[in-house]
Formats: C-alpha cells, structure tokens, sequence
C-alpha cells in the first residue's frame, strides 16, 4: 500500500476508520509519519455501497410490516365481521378471531389508513432499530392485550382492525426516540392527542359509542407499548 502523501511504500496498518455502515482499513507511513486510509474507488462520487448496506441493515422490520400489510390485503373482503373478534363468540368457542381480528377490516378506508400508519411506524422502527421479531411481537401481543379490557366489558361488540397493535408500535417508538436525543415526551402528546381530536370529530358527527371505545382503545395499545419499553427496555 503506497501513501497517497509521499509515495512510500513503507507503510503499516493502523487501525480501521469505523462509519455508519463500512469500516475502512488504516495506514501508517513509516517515512512522512501521515495516516491514510484505504481508497475504496467512489471518492468524490456517490459511494452505492453506503445506501446498498442502509437499506440491507433493516431487512426484518421491512420484513415484518411487509407480512402485517400482506395479510391485511389478504384478509380484506372475506367477511370482516367474521373475522372480528368479540366476548359472545369466544364463548361459543370461536378462537379464530383471537388472531384474524388484527389483519381484518370493515371497509377501504379503514385498511387504507391503517395501511398508511403501518408504513410509517415500521420506518420509525426501521431507523430506531426495532428488529423485525420485537415488531412482531408487539404487533401481535399488545395488540390483543390491548383489547382485554373492551372484551370483558362489552360482550356483543366485535373488535377488527390493525390500529391497536400500530398504536402499540407508536408507544414503543416514542420512548425508543430518548436514546437518540429526539423528543420521545413531546411526540407521545402529539399521538395522544392527534387520537383524541380526531375521536371527538367522530362522536360529534357519528354520534357512535363505538368510536369512543376505538379511542379507548387506541390509547390503551399506546400507553401499554409505551410502559413495557419503559419497564424491559
């Protein structure tokens, strides 16, 4: 390896320059004493390799959000109610629910914006480097436990739908954001009350119960993804 400095040939390793996503060999040269790293090729233009590794590094959680929207579009159309789940038919032994009711929807709108949610947390979760197992696995667990209290309280009334286990994703993100600095308190209010707001519009134009209890809902699945990170980190 020849010093891009003097020209020298008597050079020796000294180390590796660590980046985000590569780490380049270090030299030494033993004549004019200057440190130099190894030329990769793509000095002075765009450096592929950088963006190749970017988007390779988070392959799970692409992954596991891709698997959430696949089985929502999946599902869509085959008889929502069905697939809800509610306390009346866990009691007639109807279990299937425990599971279909998060990838179930009553409508194009409601799967388009639980859609659009779900890609922007699973970036969220992408950049905070959430592994794909941990999405799932909140997706999946809190998602339903989030759910708990509305079965054991209203037995006829059919829960559907992917926005309790997002909401739960949104709780963990926003305390995942205070290792990097970012303002994990100030985005949570945000949620909180970009879910009330829109809530109090639909009571007021619906006039529904049922969309207080989607808000019940919404914020419990927050606070509980919210409190778990806060407790196993």
């Amino acid at each position: 390896m020849k010093c891009p400095h003097c020209g020298s040939s008597r050079t020796i390793k000294a180390g590796k320059l660590k980046r985000k996503y590569q780490a380049r060999q270090g030299y030494e040269c033993k004549d004019c004493k200057r440190f130099f790293v190894e030329r990769d090729g793509f000095e002075g233009r765009l450096d592929l390799t950088y963006f190749k590794r970017a988007l390779m590094r988070g392959w799970d959680t692409y992954l596991a959000g891709s698997t959430i929207a696949i089985l929502c579009l999946l599902t869509f159309g085959l008889g929502s109610t069905e697939l809800g789940i509610s306390r009346a038919a866990l009691e007639q032994g109807e279990w299937v629910g425990c599971f279909s009711f998060m990838f179930a929807h009553n409508g194009a709108s409601h799967l388009l914006t639980n859609l659009a949610a779900l890609a922007f947390v699973t970036l969220i979760a992408r950049e905070l480097k959430i592994s794909g197992l941990a999405f799932l696995a909140v997706f999946v667990g809190v998602g339903f436990l989030a759910i708990v209290p509305v079965l054991l309280v209203r037995g006829s009334f059919v829960l559907l739908g992917a926005s309790a286990g997002i909401s739960a994703l949104f709780g963990v993100t926003t305390v995942k954001m205070r290792q990097y600095r970012l303002p994990g308190p100030t985005i949570f209010i945000m949620f909180v009350s970009a879910l009330g707001i829109s809530s109090a519009i639909e009571v007021w134009l619906a006039g529904s119960v049922e969309t207080a209890i989607q808000f019940f809902v919404h914020l419990y699945a927050l606070m509980l993804g919210a409190g778990l990170t806060l407790i196993y980190g």
